[in-house]
């Protein structure tokens, strides 16, 4: 009896393992039949393939359209414009442009045979793109008038009497022109790490980084103007940061005008202005600038390219701009804390202030030998400090033998030394001013120099600053 069950469950438990394979089976026979009838339910759409190559079966793809004709030859691994091969071309939009001809593909037949492909904008003067094969034969595609809804452009096939759409996706890259697949990069240059600066033209301005070029030089720029000053001007920090930033943010082409371009047009003769930068990498940017497209833009190019093209003229405001515009206009920026004694002379009259530093926290301040506060002092050495330049002294300008004003720095003892600036007449309005032994390059209002001397009095021997309204700097707004 005991047999009996055990045979009983065993039985039960094959059919209920037969019945669940069944019914796996049966579940993936309908899920196949699901399959197959979404399969047979879904039509591949119809395609007519124009083309269908490799790149190794292409040597030249030539176009020639309303942006004229050009055409690209393979050369070795690379391919070059033909009769201007040191035209630079983006390497992507290249690649990309040869891989547009591969597989040229329609999904829509207009017309198996069209007896009035003129109809369709197809004719002797249609646009063309003409595939140079490697066995010597060619592909020419008619490229003709844009179906009504604009999405794409009737094709013809030479040899072939049907009439082709194809999306305008695809059909933009037959009606290029050379200059979509030029490279618009300038090579790079980190202006953080700005190492030279030139800028060539009537004036040439040459700037380089910060050097000790004199015992009391104490400027705040970190640039120097080397050129064409013959002493070194330190450059206005300001001015030049706005401007780097500006040069930079538009430093890229806009347009090619074309290389055909005459140059009593474009500026890009020997009269151009060339800008040169360098940074601590050796990298290196030589741009010739010419004259303004009356579109925004400058015409330029690079000396060892021969394509034009044109940069924001926003952007090159650097390089037109005046060296007197990018130089910092401080007659003599020297720190209080390198000098011992200021001598001021005026004609007979001699003011003298200087200071005596008994230890690193202690300094005693005098006038005409008279011991005076310390406020006065660094007041009327800050108004000396303020003078500033406002113009440059015209080419071959002669001053008088002998200066009228002079302003002489005497070192301390970490300092050594002597520095002097002096002021020769000009004319009613103007000083001539000379550093050390310059020539004088610059310009100062006979004014600047007159509010110093108004705020100095002698009374018996001592120096008294008169506590007028006289502001110093509404005075320079003045003028």
């Amino acid at each position: 009896m005991k047999k009996k069950k055990q045979l009983f469950v065993i039985l039960a438990v094959a059919l209920i393992l037969s019945g669940a394979y069944g019914l796996v089976n049966l579940s993936k026979n309908k899920n196949l039949k699901s399959e197959e009838s979404i399969e047979s339910s879904y039509e591949v759409p119809e395609s007519w393939k124009l083309t269908e190559l490799d790149e190794a079966d292409l040597n030249s793809v030539t176009l020639d359209n309303e942006a004229g004709r050009f055409t690209l030859v393979r050369k070795a691994d690379d391919w070059l414009v033909q009769n201007r091969e040191n035209l630079k071309l983006d390497p992507q939009a290249k690649a990309e442009f040869i891989m547009s001809f591969l597989r040229v593909i329609s999904f829509d037949q207009i017309s198996p045979n069209s007896s009035n492909a003129v109809a369709y904008g197809l004719d002797e003067n249609s646009n063309k793109a003409i595939l140079g094969l490697t066995d010597g034969s060619e592909i020419i595609l008619s490229i003709g008038s844009t179906n009504p809804s604009g999405s794409g452009h009737y094709v013809q096939n030479e040899g072939d009497p049907a009439i082709y759409l194809l999306s305008s996706y695809i059909s933009q890259a037959l009606l290029a022109n050379v200059n979509m697949l030029r490279d618009r990069s300038l090579p790079s240059i980190n202006p953080q790490e700005l190492a030279y600066m030139k800028i060539s033209g009537n004036r040439e301005i040459e700037i380089v980084p910060h050097f000790q070029f004199e015992t009391f030089e104490s400027g705040l720029s970190h640039f120097l103007m080397t050129s064409p000053y013959k002493r070194p001007v330190p450059v206005n920090s300001e001015t030049f940061s706005k401007e780097m930033e500006n040069l930079f943010k538009g430093l890229f082409i806009q347009s090619f005008p074309g290389d055909d371009t005459d140059s009593s047009v474009t500026g890009l003769n020997e009269s151009a202005k060339i800008l040169t930068m360098k940074d601590t990498s050796g990298a290196e940017l030589n741009l010739l600038v010419g004259k303004d497209d009356g579109q925004g833009g400058l015409y330029c190019k690079l000396p060892e390219d021969p394509g034009i093209f044109t940069i924001s003229k926003d952007s090159l405001k650097l390089v037109n701009m005046r060296p007197f515009d990018l130089a910092d206009h401080f007659i003599r920026l020297i720190g209080i804390d390198l000098i011992d004694r200021l001598t001021v002379r005026r004609g007979s009259k001699t003011w003298e202030g200087s200071i005596k530093r008994l230890d690193k926290e202690t300094e005693e301040y005098y006038f005409q030998g008279k011991k005076i506060e310390e406020d006065p002092f660094k007041e009327m050495y800050q108004k000396v400090l303020y003078l500033l330049s406002e113009g440059e002294t015209p080419e071959g300008t002669q001053v008088s033998a002998n200066a009228e004003i002079t302003i002489e720095y005497t070192g301390n003892s970490a300092n050594p030394g002597k520095t002097k600036a002096e002021f020769y007449n000009y004319n009613d309005d103007y000083y001539a001013v000379r550093i050390d032994s310059n020539p004088s390059e610059f310009l100062i209002g006979r004014y600047q120099l007159d509010v110093i001397f108004s705020d100095i009095t002698i009374d018996t021997g001592f120096c008294i600053f008169l506590t007028n309204s006289l502001n110093i700097q509404n005075i320079y707004q003045e003028h």
